[in-house]
């Protein structure tokens, strides 16, 4: 059973490789209780267009992994695995906002 008063450290997310930095704050993670939740924004670089199903970001090494593919929002999932990516086509210069996004650690 996870410690449900424990807050981790915000971890930097590694940005796929269509992507880069977002308006605001960082693309990152960390572990609140029993879940993790995402903040910040990737950007689709100029000249790219990320299709279904690339990836968007790539959780870092010590982040815990979603048990099961998981969908915290419309247009993004995230892969047991640890990676981020799109649900649907993203135009080159279009966010994908990670503010307030979360997944659980148990199923």
């Amino acid at each position: 059973m996870p410690n449900l008063e424990y807050v981790g450290a915000w971890t930097p997310l590694a940005r796929g490789a269509k992507c880069e930095a977002g308006a605001g704050l960082s693309a990152a993670a960390r572990v609140e209780g029993d879940r993790v939740f995402l903040r910040g924004a990737v950007k689709v670089k100029a000249g790219q267009e990320l299709k279904t199903g690339e990836t968007a970001f790539t959780l870092a090494a010590g982040v815990p992994r979603p048990p099961a593919d998981v969908h915290p929002a419309a247009g993004l999932n995230v892969t047991a695995a640890g990676v981020g990516t799109a649900a649907a086509a993203v135009l080159e210069g279009a966010e994908l906002s990670l503010e307030g996004l979360s997944y659980p650690l148990s199923e």
